[in-house]
């Protein structure tokens, strides 16, 4: 028993501070503060869109008032309901892109209501007046069914 005492206080002052050595650094820091003016939207409404089938993915683009599929393909029978957000700053709405201000989506989806696998993405094609010309990926093989989500937006001008 004293020879397991005796191996344990050596081990402890084998571990002590008193063998520790003292290091330290520098962390250098900064931040930027930009204040920002509140943006107004209406919400954005794809519709109802009707599909040929499910085997390929499908983007559909804002044109306008409607939604049209890119590359002129040919899988969207119909599209019904489709409203794009119009946004407004303060009392005015962006003119044109060569007002100098530019769009960064931080984050897009749409998650199906009925299935938490099943998303669909979009963003901002373009800014036209004041209405967000948008784009949506349909992936292959997306189940029917009710997809919902936001869009994070940042406009920098």
């Amino acid at each position: 028993m004293r020879k397991y005492f005796l191996l344990s206080a050596v081990a402890l002052l084998a571990t002590s501070t008193a063998n520790a050595t003292t290091e330290y650094a520098v962390i250098e820091a900064s931040a930027n503060i930009e204040y920002v003016t509140e943006i107004t939207c209406t919400d954005m409404d794809f519709g109802t869109i009707y599909l040929k089938s499910r085997d390929k993915e499908i983007i559909l683009v804002g044109d306008g008032s409607f939604l049209r599929e890119e590359n002129e393909g040919t899988n969207v029978v119909n599209v019904t309901g489709y409203s794009p957000a119009h946004c407004q700053i303060g009392d005015s709405s962006f003119d044109d892109e060569s007002d100098g201000y530019s769009v960064n989506v931080l984050s897009s989806h749409l998650d199906n209501d009925d299935d938490s696998d099943a998303h669909l993405s979009f963003g901002i094609r373009n800014v036209f007046g004041d209405s967000i010309i948008p784009h949506l990926t349909i992936p292959a093989n997306a189940p029917s069914g009710h997809y919902s989500g936001a869009m994070y937006v940042m406009f920098t001008y």
